[in-house]
């Protein structure tokens, strides 16, 4: 009776009559009961795990409880009966009874096994998909996936204290993010390795990006309600498109459901920053989104006048109240026998963010291991997101063997920014008393839209045999039209403010800038597979296919200068002249404009890909190998070119071919442990812009594009040990190394055929790096307590050419560093309470990222870090039948954001914000407060 017994402790000591009454009842199972409280186990008869989520009721009565998290459960009977009966209940599973005998002494467990009702239904045919949304899900993916890969659920998004795809992916072991001014994440690093390493997909689909020079994608702008799943793969095969170095981000957009479902959620908060000072805007919806040069065909001879630029966007706003509001709703079912399945989902998000702080710069270090410090610019930002997103999503089951997709996301971030900025000067030092400076204002409007369609269909041609294909279309669109700089003086003199002016003259105070880039892609893709069955027990799966993606982009820049209208005063005194920015008498400098500049260009990229796998499988022995070739042709010409000859830039291309080969093992230790290990083969291809031959010249040195830009080609190695104790839990632990030939870094160079000495910083390739790291990941659930936790160790290195000084002579030296972006330390930590039985969930979250290098100074040992970062985030639910109300605080620390110099030098004794005890040179500080959110789910 070992495992089906429990022991019952009375309150008070039970007579003779008693004991020889439970004697005479030994044939019935015995509990261990302490004042009519039953404590069990619910498990699945076949596999063993835990059942998490089973209804415990005695008889058939409403007393009633459910199984934790780990399938543990505790029931009051309430009973001084000497026995007792249990009814178990779980969907999926045969409805078990059994009955309770109360014994004192006893201290063996019971488990309760039940039964799947599978033999039920084996006559019915199953329409649908499995569900993707639970953590059993991820556990069960991340399990049987034959390669590398971490998962995070819907509903884990869901309990989280994250709204944003961004936010989420930072919770992943090896994952860091980007931040963006509002103090959110960004852009994912993956295992070190800067965005740039790493690329994105939706439903598998690789799409654009909105961004006017690279190809990586802001996170930030897809709503996490939207998925049902988020993938990040951390090894390639094959079958995978091979331009992975850090890993690949795949977000699985919500499915049509089985059966008819609606869940609409609301929330409404604030940002803290905004409780003790006021949200500055603007009128952004006021913006011409195109210049007058392209109204007029893109003629350079066209002169703008005034009267075709609006100043109703100069005006500024300040509000008190500005709340967060959130909304989304999903509606699905199936529809004609279950063949058609219909989903849409929709998400809109406005929310309003502040950060208060301060940037210092440095001059150049000829005189000391440091740069002096050469000004302070304190800063001030209000910003106002709005996040849309739409999922429109239809699937046709044909038959048990043909089913067909079409599928439609749009999502779209519109991102509204008043940065309000002092600027002092220390050329004579620091004197707080008597500082030269200026304020300049800064007004934002930032567009940035993805959408991506596609058609897909899956096929089974005999029991063997499977075709999948997709045709896609994909469009990013990033826009930042007038963007305005107005720069006014602001002087101190004895310690008063001096009043404030606008200068007109040679060097003209207010510029407006135009950008958008649109990126467009054709892709196709075909992959066929063969299953052959061999002896023992054992299968080989044959898969071969290919893509081949036709990219497009354009990007266009152009700025116009302003200075006052004829006979009027060149200097405009602030509450004497003017007290709006619409007050001030502009005309406008440069009528032509400078749309011909290297940041308007046009560019494509042609990549073909075929590749050859198998998949062999035996009763503990998973091996996953083949090669992959992909063909790139990428290329770029400049717009608007100068009509002088010497002075144009020729169009340029690169074509190139690789093979990618990859080898996976996995090795079934148990039922539940399993050791995998890894190699693959990747790519890294430059930006678009990096290989455009453009020249800005700036204060210290000339930057430069590299048409001779090459590819990176990395070799991965991963080894894994993993074991899920139950479905929703885990433990990994794993090493992986990464050889990366010809990285792309940004530093001092001499580029090809240049025959002077003089040095450019531009993108080159640096030899070989070196990447390697350890992970661990954990989930463990006690009841209806759980910790995830996980840690990444990484350490990368390469060298790069520096400019230094040594006696007043200047040099160039090669000097080791970490890769751009790489933290040797990140880890995460989540302490959850989910309370089946009352519907209360409840999360507090620790993420901390360490000290990396967030800007690669062209000087030695100049380089700029950011500070480790520690957020603590909270978050609660609690359901009440078909409704659920909500809580999420973020930033709970209000963790400030530190960039250093790792060197000080008394050059800068005396200067703000410095500490010479530190040993370091502080650059700057931000803070971004608390944000709270309280709301409301309904789903039925």
């Amino acid at each position: 009776m070992k495992n089906d017994i429990y022991t019952f402790a009375p309150k008070k000591k039970k007579d003779m009559k008693r004991y020889l009454l439970l004697l005479l009842l030994a044939s019935l199972h015995v509990v261990n009961v302490m004042g009519g409280i039953v404590k069990g186990k619910v498990i699945d008869a076949e596999s063993g795990e835990p059942l998490c989520g089973a209804v415990i009721s005695l008889g058939e009565t409403k007393l009633h409880t459910i199984a934790g998290m780990d399938g543990s459960f505790t029931l009051n009977t309430r009973s001084k009966m000497p026995k007792v009966k249990l009814v178990c209940k779980y969907i999926g599973y045969k409805k078990l009874e059994r009955e309770i005998v109360i014994y004192e002494k006893n201290t063996e467990t019971l488990t309760l096994a039940m039964k799947p009702t599978t033999e039920e239904m084996h006559e019915v045919e199953v329409v649908g998909r499995l569900n993707r949304t639970t953590d059993t899900n991820a556990r069960l993916y991340e399990k049987n996936s034959i390669n590398l890969v971490n998962c995070v659920s819907a509903r884990a998004m869901e309990l989280s204290p994250d709204f944003t795809v961004a936010n989420v992916v930072q919770r992943v072991s090896g994952v860091s993010v980007e931040r963006n001014n509002s103090g959110d994440g960004q852009y994912a690093i993956l295992r070190g390795m800067d965005k740039r390493y790493n690329y994105t997909l939706v439903n598998g689909i690789k799409i654009p990006s909105p961004d006017n020079k690279n190809r990586y994608i802001p996170l930030d702008i897809f709503p996490a309600e939207m998925l049902d799943r988020l993938d990040v793969s951390k090894a390639l095969t094959p079958s995978m498109e091979g331009d992975a170095v850090g890993g690949v981000v795949n977000m699985l957009m919500k499915d049509a459901p089985n059966k008819f479902v609606l869940a609409e959620n609301a929330a409404m908060g604030y940002s803290q920053r905004f409780f003790d000072r006021s949200f500055v805007g603007f009128d952004y919806g006021a913006i011409d989104k195109t210049t007058p040069f392209e109204k007029h065909g893109g003629d350079s001879d066209y002169k703008a006048q005034m009267s075709e630029f609006t100043t109703k966007n100069l005006a500024l706003s300040h509000r008190r109240f500005v709340p967060n509001l959130n909304m989304g709703i999903t509606v699905g079912n199936r529809f004609f026998d279950h063949k058609l399945g219909v989903m849409v989902s929709g998400s809109v998000q406005s929310n309003y963010r502040g950060n208060d702080g301060f940037k210092l710069s440095t001059g150049t270090p000829r005189t000391a291991p440091v740069g002096m410090i050469s000004d302070m610019k304190e800063r001030t930002y209000s910003e106002h997101q709005l996040r849309t997103g739409i999922l429109a999503k239809a699937d046709y089951r044909l038959n048990k063997n043909h089913t067909f997709e079409f599928s439609n996301v749009f999502v779209n971030l519109q991102n509204s920014q008043v940065r309000n900025e002092h600027v002092a000067g220390f050329s004579k030092g620091y004197d707080p008393e008597n500082l030269v400076g200026k304020e300049t204002f800064r007004m934002r409007y930032k567009n940035q839209t993805i959408f991506n369609t596609s058609l897909q269909g899956w096929h089974k041609l005999g029991k063997r045999l499977k075709v999948d294909w997709t045709g896609s279309y994909s469009k990013a669109k990033g826009e930042t039209p007038d963007n305005a700089m107005i720069s006014m003086s602001r002087n101190t003199i004895d310690g008063v403010l001096q009043p404030q002016e606008i200068t007109f003259g040679n060097s003209p105070s207010i510029s407006r800038r135009w950008e958008h880039s649109d990126d467009r892609d054709y892709s196709g893709y075909l992959n066929i597979s063969y299953l052959q069955k061999l002896k023992h027990h054992q299968s080989v799966e044959w898969s071969t296919g290919g893509m081949y993606r036709d990219k497009k982009r354009s990007n266009f820049n152009n700025e116009y200068y302003f200075t006052n209208q004829p006979g009027t005063p060149n200097v405009l005194v602030y509450g004497r002249d003017f007290d709006d920015f619409t007050d001030i008498p502009l005309d406008v400098y440069n009528p032509q404009g400078s749309a011909s500049n290297a940041l308007t260009y046009d560019a494509y990229e042609r990549i073909g890909a075929a590749y050859l796998q198998f998949v062999y499988n035996s009763k503990h022995l998973q091996i996953t190998g083949g090669v992959r070739m992909e063909h790139t042709d990428q290329g770029y010409a400049l717009k608007y070119q100068s009509p002088i000859e010497s002075l144009r830039v020729p169009d340029g291309n690169s074509v190139y071919a690789d093979w990618l080969p990859s080898l996976h093992f996995k090795y079934h230790l148990t039922k539940k442990q399993q050791v995998r290990l890894s190699y693959f083969r990747s790519i890294n291809r430059p930006g678009y812009f990096e290989m455009v031959p453009y020249t800005i010249v700036n204060e210290d040195y000339t930057e430069k594009g590299n048409p001779d830009l090459k590819r990176a080609v990395i070799d991965n190695v991963d080894l894994r040990y993993e074991m899920f104790p139950s479905p929703t839990e885990q433990f990994m632990c794993g090493i992986f190394y990464k050889r990366i030939k010809d990285p792309i870094e940004y530093a001092l160079q001499r580029p090809a055929g240049v025959s002077s000495q003089d040095l450019f910083y531009m993108p080159g390739n640096f030899g070989t790096a070196h990447n390697f790291g350890v992970e661990l990941d954990a989930i463990k659930y006690f009841r209806c307590f759980g910790v995830k936790a996980n840690y990444t160790y990484t350490n990368s290195s390469i060298k790069t050419e520096k400019t230094g000084w040594v006696d007043g002579q200047q040099i160039t030296a090669k000097q080791k560093r970490p890769l751009f972006g790489q933290s040797a330390h990140i880890a995460n930590l989540s302490l959850l309470y989910k309370g089946l039985h009352n519907g209360l969930n409840m999360q507090f979250a620790l993420s901390y990222t360490g000290d990396r290098i967030s800007s690669v100074s062209q000087f030695l040992d100049n380089d700029i870090w950011q500070k480790g970062f520690l957020q603590g985030d909270f978050s609660a639910e609690k359901q009440l039948r078909h409704f659920s109300l909500f809580v999420k605080v973020n930033n709970l620390f209000n963790t400030r954001m530190e960039e250093y110099i790792k060197i000080y030098d008394a050059i800068n004794d005396g200067m703000p914000y410095q500490d010479k005890s530190s040993g370091r040179t502080i650059i700057s500080r931000e803070r971004y407060g608390q944000t709270y959110m309280v709301g409301v789910r309904y789903k039925f």
